[in-house]
């Protein structure tokens, strides 16, 4: 096994730097079209922020005791036996 010495260790070397600043590029006017996004805007002003019926359905769900019904959690439960990995992630 050989073993050279470095006698550089240590040595920083500096040099001057450009002392003028980078010419930037002008700007150029933005010509980029959005109409999909114009028109979901205009959609989602569209919509109501609440919806009455769906919330006075979403709360007759939840107040029974039979939601969701046994046999909808059964098979959730059969899915995700499926597909168990055995893994804890």
């Amino acid at each position: 096994m050989e073993i050279k010495l470095n006698a550089n260790i240590g040595a920083v070397r500096f040099e001057r730097a450009n002392s003028s600043k980078p010419q930037s590029a002008p700007f150029a006017a933005d010509s980029t079209q959005f109409e999909a996004a114009d028109s979901l805007n205009r959609s989602l002003a569209a919509t109501l922020e609440v919806r009455a019926d769906a919330v006075a359905r979403a709360q007759g769900l939840i107040s029974g005791v039979a939601y969701p019904p046994a046999e909808t959690i059964s098979r959730i439960a059969v899915l995700l036996a499926m597909h168990l990995d055995g893994e804890a992630k």
